[in-house]
């Protein structure tokens, strides 16, 4: 048998979970009739909103955060690229900044493709100790 505080944190949970359920499948629905130039838009939109956190985590000493959320925002745009390049408006579903690069065609220099795997560590170790 729940408490107060148990059955407080449970209704709130459950009614918060529903919430995001409905505007996830919003979300989807809305993404799912995108054109190819709104795809494009979206990821690139949502890269500078980005670049603008991880900016502001930078500037207030979180580099650790600043550095995760400015890989999302180089995926963000590669993926945007993609797109862009591409016939099918989903990219790879992967985090993997060299996968999309792979696939979208990128031609990288060495010293460019070592970045971008010293990143990919970075991002992997520090998603699953958030995660």
């Amino acid at each position: 048998m729940l408490d107060a505080g148990e059955f407080v944190f449970f209704y709130l949970y459950q009614s918060h979970f529903r919430k995001f359920k409905i505007e996830f499948l919003n979300l989807f629905l809305y993404i799912s009739s995108m054109t190819k130039k709104e795809h494009v838009e979206y990821w690139l939109t949502t890269a500078q909103r980005d670049i603008q956190s991880m900016e502001h985590l930078f500037q207030t000493g979180e580099y650790h955060w600043s550095l995760f959320v400015g890989h999302l925002a180089i995926e963000k745009l590669l993926k945007a690229l993609w797109v862009k390049n591409n016939e099918s408006n989903t990219p790879p579903k992967t985090h993997n900044l060299l996968v999309i690069v792979d696939r979208s065609g990128i031609r990288l220099t060495d010293e460019e493709r070592e970045l971008l795997a010293e990143m990919k560590e970075f991002f992997d170790v520090h998603s699953r100790s958030i995660g």
